[in-house]
This record gives structure tokens, sequence and C-alpha cells, in this order.
């Protein structure tokens, strides 16, 4: 988790300074509980803080999918930042 966090800092470092949007793909079910900790841990970091670029995938027809927005929604609200969020249908 640390390794994964560490690493994607480092490319939102990077997408901020070139102003491009990047995306976390959350879609697997399997792994959605890691993709959301990777998600919280980069998010709440000075990297993403107050970008707006700094977005998550989910997949629309899962159970966890309504569970999953409420819990970005309020980490958006807690940040007082913005999410972007793409819903797939998988």
């Amino acid at each position: 988790l640390e390794e994964l966090t560490t690493t994607v800092r480092e490319l939102v470092t990077l997408a901020r300074e070139r102003d491009v949007a990047i995306t976390i793909d959350a879609e697997e079910v399997d792994r959605l509980e890691l993709s959301l900790e990777v998600f919280r841990a980069v998010y709440e970091s000075d990297a993403a803080k107050g970008w707006g670029h700094f977005g998550l995938v989910v997949q629309a027809y899962s159970k966890r999918a309504l569970p999953t927005l409420q819990y970005l929604t309020r980490l958006a609200d807690r940040q007082g930042d913005e999410i972007p969020v793409r819903l797939v249908k998988g």
C-alpha cells in the first residue's frame, strides 16, 4: 500500500505540473478497497489537494457503487475539493 501510494502520488505530482488530469481505475471489485485506500491517501496529500483533476472510475452496476460514491462525496466535502468521477458499465 505504501509503495502504491508513493508511486501514484508521484504520478499525480507530474500530471499536475503538466496540467494533465489523472484517474484511478477502481473497476476491479476484488481490489476496490485497495484502490479506495490509495485514492484517499493521494487525494488528501499536498500533491492532489485543491487540484480538482484527480479522479476515480466506478463501476455503475456494482452493488458497492452507491456506497463508493457516497464515500467519495464525504471525502470531497471534508476536503472542500472536487473529485471527478467516471461511471462505467463494466
